[in-house]
């Protein structure tokens, strides 16, 4: 792997961080500093973050607020 490879995010570690999970939450947001510009979502993720979302555009505000928008 490079430096320059794209890392992909698992829904779950979006969701730790959108939800404040007590358990995973800090090592979530670790990882995605660890990562940062590096990360991206694919449509699969993107379509598991809709799931229960109101619209779309809410989905797309917790990316950008999470630095992936």
């Amino acid at each position: 792997m490079t430096s320059s490879s794209a890392i992909l995010v698992d829904t779950n570690v979006l969701l730790d961080l959108t939800e404040k999970d007590e358990q995973w939450a800090d090592w979530s947001q670790d990882q995605m500093n660890r990562y940062v510009g590096r990360l991206v979502v694919n449509p699969i993720i993107y379509s598991e973050l809709c799931y229960e979302a109101g619209r779309v555009e809410d989905v797309d505000a917790v990316l950008i607020t999470l630095g992936l928008g």
